[in-house]
């Protein structure tokens, strides 16, 4: 039990648990950009086999009526890796249930374009 000895020790603890969750929020903008740097030029222009070159066999592919649904799942601890997949910079790795993680939904059209994504980024 951490027993605080005045004010100032609770406000110390308090600015420097408002530091962090500051910079871990910086952390995640920034690799959301990353994927819009990435993904938004390419909407309507790159096709399945370009996202494959780029990230690796989704985790799980997902059909519904003509759109269909790619999801990868990328660690944060090892960036370079995701599960089941080569990953936002490729290469492999396998994560735990407690990691920090990056979740990337991919939309194709019919014709296998990119139509949309969108990205949980957790930091």
């Amino acid at each position: 039990m951490i027993f605080w000895k005045t004010n100032k020790d609770i406000v110390i603890a308090a600015v420097l648990c408002a530091l962090f969750m500051g910079c871990a929020a910086m952390e995640a903008q920034k690799r959301l950009k990353e994927y819009e740097g990435y993904f938004e030029p390419l909407v309507g222009k790159a096709q399945q086999a370009d996202i494959t070159r780029k990230f690796g066999v989704p985790l799980r592919r997902d059909r519904i009526g003509a759109t269909e649904l790619w999801y990868y799942h990328i660690p944060y601890k090892d960036p370079k890796g995701a599960q089941g997949s080569k990953g936002f910079e490729g290469g492999y790795a396998v994560g735990s249930e407690s990691e920090v993680f990056d979740d990337l939904t991919v939309e194709f059209d019919a014709k296998g374009y990119l139509k949309s994504w969108r990205g949980y980024i957790q930091r």
